[in-house]
């Protein structure tokens, strides 16, 4: 998974191995010319939803991690961790909760 790989790379394989008892849930975001996709990927479900053409990529990705909090916050699995490709929306969710 590229959302996997970028997580690797940003922090560093040992942290990735610190959360292995972890459940990985992937988001990603596509934008083509017809449709805005995202897509939330956790065990064995995978998730797509369909947003209006005129969202951007920028806020495609937020979206995308915003419904994955939502499809795992009621779950039995307390230990989530979410991975995902795009550094701009990383950067900033660090940066408003670290100002």
């Amino acid at each position: 998974c590229v959302g996997c790989v970028w997580f690797v790379l940003s922090t560093g394989l040992n942290c990735f191995l610190c959360y292995k008892e972890y459940q990985e849930v992937y988001t990603d975001a596509c934008k083509t010319q017809d449709q805005v996709v995202i897509s939330i990927m956790l065990r064995n479900k995978n998730i797509l939803l369909t947003l209006l053409n005129t969202c951007s990529i920028y806020m495609t990705e937020p979206i995308a991690i915003l419904e994955a909090i939502k499809t795992i916050i009621d779950d039995e699995h307390h230990n989530y961790i979410i991975c995902n490709d795009f550094p701009g929306t990383l950067n900033s969710i660090k940066n408003s909760l670290n100002p």
